[in-house]
């Protein structure tokens, strides 16, 4: 199952609507919805999981497998359902992938293919039958939700760091000019002293001790305007790095809009197919 067939099952939570009654309860802090009414196929596991903004379970660890027993069992208030999780064999002869994450996996002795699996708690555990029969689900956070959102939440840390750069580096000119502001204030200092001195010694002090402010000042000045330049340059270079973020993000939205679109258009084939499927039967 390549990333299309599995982005497939997850755009139906855009497709599908409410028009039926919740039997079902969601665990925490495991998130598992669980739905132990016999009456759904494998694909009306799909919708009613998508429907809540979540998919048909992935069983791919010996944790989550004791989590849903323990869910399951519930101190005896479900009596051993059987429930679909998200794995089918509808690509490829006597392989399961699984919907949420591409995995793939065998049953000991099942070769079959457009079979579906279901989580028996009759000591069969996991098992491949027909897609058609009807049972109960469980249901898990859509984890393609879960990843765009930590995604975006990084994007996001990642813009507003870059932001608050951008924003220290345009305060820097403001030192800049006031060096240059110090430093007129001193030039007309010494003008002054120049003129009002009238002693010779005390004037020529005067005037050495501001000639050294001032050779100070111009040093520093130097170094501020190399330091600014560099500023400058770090200004650019961020700039230049959020067009091209806001560039990728804006082409990545497109894609995704593109390619969320066309799986719409083979939804809606696949339904009707599968609606002329379920009418001949």
């Amino acid at each position: 199952m390549n990333r299309q067939q599995r982005i497939y099952y997850s755009v139906l939570i855009v497709v599908v609507s409410t028009r039926f009654c919740y039997a079902g309860r969601t665990f925490q802090p495991s998130g598992f919805y669980v739905e132990v009414g016999q009456s759904y196929s494998w694909w009306d596991g799909i919708m009613e999981c998508a429907r809540r903004n979540m998919s048909l379970l992935t069983l791919d660890s010996s944790e989550i497998a004791d989590t849903l027993s323990s869910v399951i069992h519930d101190q005896g208030k479900f009596d051993n359902p059987i429930l679909w999780l998200g794995a089918s064999s509808h690509a490829t002869k006597g392989v399961y992938e699984c919907i949420s994450t591409g995995a793939s996996f065998k049953l000991s002795g099942d070769d079959r293919q457009n079979k579906c699996i279901v989580f028996d708690l009759t000591g069969k555990g996991k098992k491949g039958i027909d897609c058609t029969e009807t049972h109960g689900y469980v249901c898990e956070p859509n984890r393609h939700l879960l990843e765009a959102k930590k995604e975006l939440e990084d994007y996001k840390v990642s813009f507003y760091a870059k932001k608050q750069i951008l924003d220290d580096l345009k305060n820097s000119p403001q030192q800049l000019v006031d060096k240059d502001n110090q430093l007129e204030e001193l030039r007309k200092m010494v003008k002054m002293s120049e003129d009002n001195l009238k002693d010779v010694g005390e004037r020529n002090k005067t005037y050495e001790r501001l000639i050294k402010k001032l050779d100070s000042l111009q040093k520093d000045l130097v170094v501020l305007r190399s330091t600014n330049a560099n500023h400058l340059e770090k200004v650019k270079y961020k700039r230049k790095e959020l067009n091209e973020m806001k560039k990728n993000h804006d082409n990545q939205i497109a894609k995704n809009c593109k390619d969320t679109w066309q799986l719409m258009i083979q939804l809606k084939k696949a339904l009707e197919v599968q609606m002329n499927i379920t009418t001949k039967m």
